[in-house]
């Protein structure tokens, strides 16, 4: 006879599968209950990928930082400094330089604008410093591209509503894109 072997123990039984009822009356499962007090614990997951190389801010870019508070927080929960940023032509303006500034950049495209101009900005920004790190984030993708396609603008493309396992992704992945379009630019030059 085969048995089931639960990952986490015994198997769930209708007594302890359930606690203490919701707002609306229905029974809150235990599997829940658990998610919550991890995230309300100072213990919070930790993003194991999550290594900048640096104490370097990332960069949230968005006319409406509020629609990537969730991100933020969990950049900040691994310790990584955030600088919120209005536009891209503000950083653009200014010529920084990408070492010198900011460990990645995370663009929320939907807020800035036409989507024509703010390609056309990312790809200037990118030729003008090759050694950032950019995530993409819209909800008018698809799906996520962790690869390559996109490299003139971006390192990694999200789909907006980001999970924090996707980001974990996104942010390891970037450093490794990065790495493939700063390779690309050494043969054209």
């Amino acid at each position: 006879m085969n048995m089931i072997r639960w990952p986490f123990g015994r198997a769930p039984s209708a007594k302890s599968n359930t606690t203490t009822s919701s707002p609306i009356g229905a029974p809150v499962p235990q599997s829940i209950r658990r998610l919550r007090q991890i995230h309300n614990s100072p213990n919070r997951p930790r993003m194991f990928a999550c290594d900048l190389g640096s104490d370097m801010p990332v960069a949230v870019i968005s006319r409406r930082p509020e629609n990537l508070s969730q991100e933020i927080e969990w950049l900040r929960d691994q310790s990584v400094p955030v600088l919120v940023v209005q536009s891209l032509e503000n950083i653009i303006r200014q010529g920084f330089g990408a070492r010198c500034a900011f460990a990645m950049l995370l663009v929320d495209i939907d807020t800035l604008g036409d989507l024509e101009d703010v390609t056309v900005q990312l790809a200037s920004l990118r030729r003008d410093n090759p050694e950032l790190p950019v995530i993409m984030v819209s909800s008018g993708f698809g799906r996520d591209d962790f690869g390559i396609t996109r490299l003139q603008v971006a390192d990694v493309s999200l789909r907006w509503p980001v999970s924090f396992f996707r980001l974990e992704i996104a942010i390891s992945q970037a450093h490794a894109n990065n790495l493939e379009w700063q390779s690309r630019l050494d043969m054209i030059a």
